[in-house]
């Protein structure tokens, strides 16, 4: 793909990341939940312009489940203070995209990121840890342990039901590749 085409992709993610990392920080931290509104407006977009740049059908499933749970949620005219904690928990899922970006970013410039080896280390040990908490464990245990994280959507509604399902599935499939390429650095540094 076009170098600037993936610089302008991780940066829009990184920024998108960001916002919804200090709109999850006001809301948890500060009870402020007019960001954590604001943000489902500025994920959405950064889902659409995302989509018309990428090829990996798995990317591409991932961004038609998030958008479909854009709409799900604003066609069933749901109040936000009935839902802030779900969404919080959705949104968090972001939180690792911003490790990523940042990954993605250094492989797009192997000098700098041999420069400095060691942050880019410690920015992956990030973004695997926040990818294997907030999706791994809290969407998750939400999902199949939290009676209220459904009760969002209306109980004949399936759709919430299976985006959800979808979007952990996509994850557990992300986290194999992941611990593929741990258990790979680990061979190569003779740790396991």
């Amino acid at each position: 793909m076009n170098y600037y085409i993936e610089v302008f992709r991780n940066l829009n993610g990184l920024v998108t990341s960001a916002f919804t990392t200090y709109a999850l920080y006001e809301y948890q931290f500060n009870q402020n939940s007019s960001l954590l509104e604001n943000n489902s407006w500025v994920i959405l977009l950064n889902l659409l312009i995302d989509s018309t740049m990428i090829s990996s059908p798995i990317v591409i499933l991932h961004h038609a489940l998030s958008l479909g749970y854009c709409v799900v949620l604003y066609t069933n005219s749901i109040e936000i203070d009935m839902m802030q904690n779900a969404i919080s928990i959705i949104f968090s899922s972001e939180i690792s995209t911003m490790f990523l970006c940042v990954r993605e970013l250094s492989l797009l410039h192997p000098k700098t990121k041999r420069k400095y080896e060691f942050l880019f280390a410690i920015n992956d040990f990030c973004f695997v840890m926040t990818f294997f908490y907030f999706r791994m464990y809290l969407i998750p245990n939400s999902v199949f342990f939290d009676p209220s994280f459904f009760h969002l959507c209306p109980t004949s509604d399936y759709s919430f039901y299976l985006l959800s399902y979808g979007l952990i599935g996509i994850n557990v499939y992300w986290s194999t590749l992941i611990f593929r390429g741990v258990y790979n650095a680990c061979q190569l540094l003779k740790i396991l």
